[in-house]
């Protein structure tokens, strides 16, 4: 399997970048044919508004035509803080969440476990 992962910001940005030098659609179209495109850390910064339309695109046609796993942690209902935009971050939930595996994970992260450990 053809397996891409970036981080969220790092994404939207290339796909900015690329915007004015004719290579938009090649790159975009890399990002389409990985069998796997894992996006990292969505909300860990926001989005920058200029950029939300190009995430939405990944997103969009991706959806049921690709495998996706996101990491956050955000729950849904501050998206619309993440984007900017309440109707495309619904637009980009909607299709994130249909027919997905959400798995929520508890406790510490596995830096802060370490952490803890190496101070006992």
């Amino acid at each position: 399997m053809k397996v891409y992962f970036v981080h969220a910001n790092d994404i939207v940005s290339k796909l900015m970048s690329v915007r004015g030098d004719g290579t938009y659609y090649a790159v975009l179209k890399d990002l389409l044919k990985v069998d796997l495109l894992i996006i990292d850390e969505i909300g860990f910064k926001k989005i920058p508004q200029n950029s939300v339309d190009e995430f939405f695109e990944i997103i969009r046609r991706r959806y049921e035509n690709g495998f996706v796993i996101i990491t956050t942690n955000r729950p849904f209902e501050e998206w619309a803080n993440i984007f900017g935009d309440a109707v495309l971050a619904s637009a980009i939930v909607d299709r994130i969440v249909h027919h997905s595996h959400i798995i929520k994970i508890l406790g510490k992260s596995y830096r802060m476990k370490n952490l803890t450990k190496s101070k006992n």
